[in-house]
């Protein structure tokens, strides 16, 4: 594109005007110049796009971790806190609860219901549980974990359904922790007010949980072996392994529910990603971002005179 400009100016020379005039050719940008410009605005413009892009899924991706920490370690210390009751005592007047005869201690030799896992405590054991169980709202080849201990009058004790277990008509109280199949963490608790146990949803996310128990079958308060409940059998004096379980090996495999890079759906041919829990090796190709959380319970009430 090619412009002309005039300019102008005037002369008073003896009395005459005179305009004089000089044409000069002003230069501008070419067609193909124009394009060169444009397309270089979007090679810039795509790049911007693309950081801003990148910039948003990492951000996803941190949230989701920082998520999955926080579902995990909760989860731990929620379980954790409820095991280390196991086997609690109240040392109160029991005449309103059990016949004259029998002491605090003897009291957890019987009671043995559990109404919903179909599970049942040895007796005299506070702890027992299901190795892959195959129950119904429960996933499989998950584990369960049922703990008991009794209430106490102080109030102190709350249940996974933020209940006071205050010391009523009904002194013990059997907690239970299992996934669902919606990948959901369960706990279920003391009995309602019509008598029955219901359950809350703790944490979503969680995809397994694996336990070991730890059996002191000499008696000196020292861990043995770490078996799962399936493994579980009798001493060499005929008793059940349940009543020399002092410790708790637990993992959990927590989900965040994204693939890596931030999508919500899976990830075609993703590369194949193994997590090992405890005793149990699994193993996915959807990409999701997952971490494995473990951790060591001692049960503080079990323990045996040396």
């Amino acid at each position: 594109m090619f412009g002309v400009a005039v300019v102008c100016w005037r002369l008073n020379v003896g009395g005459r005007v005179l305009l004089r005039g000089v044409h000069r050719e002003l230069q501008g940008h070419t067609l193909v110049e124009l394009l060169i410009a444009m397309a270089l605005s979007l090679v810039l413009m795509s790049a911007v796009v693309q950081a801003y892009l990148a910039g948003v899924a990492s951000f996803s991706v941190q949230r989701q971790q920082a998520l999955l920490q926080q579902n995990g370690r909760f989860a731990l210390q929620f379980i954790e806190k409820q095991v280390r009751r196991a086997g609690y005592v109240n040392q109160i007047d029991l005449s309103k609860y059990v016949s004259s005869n029998q002491s605090a201690q003897n009291d957890f030799l019987t009671l043995s219901d559990f109404d919903v896992t179909e599970a049942s405590f040895v007796a005299g054991a506070v702890v027992t549980g299901l190795d892959g169980s195959m129950v119904r709202g429960v996933k499989e080849q998950t584990d369960v974990l049922h703990i008991r201990y009794q209430k106490n009058e102080s109030g102190l004790f709350k249940d996974c359904m933020n209940t006071n277990l205050d010391a009523d008509a009904e002194l013990e109280v059997i907690i239970s922790f299992y996934v669902d199949t919606d990948d959901v963490l369960r706990c279920r608790g003391a009995r309602n007010a019509g008598g029955r146990r219901v359950s809350a949803a703790l944490v979503e996310g969680i995809e397994d949980m694996q336990l070991l128990y730890g059996v002191d079958n000499n008696h000196d308060n020292a861990t043995d072996k770490y078996i799962t409940a399936s493994d579980i059998s009798e001493d060499e004096h005929g008793d059940s392994e349940w009543l020399n379980v002092t410790s708790l090996r637990l993992a959990l495999l927590v989900n965040s529910g994204l693939v890596n890079g931030g999508a919500r759906t899976e990830e075609t041919g993703a590369q194949e990603q193994s997590y090992q829990l405890l005793d149990e090796t699994l193993s996915f190709h959807d990409g999701k971002i997952r971490a494995v959380f473990t951790q060591g319970i001692r049960l503080r009430n079990q323990s045996f005179s040396l």
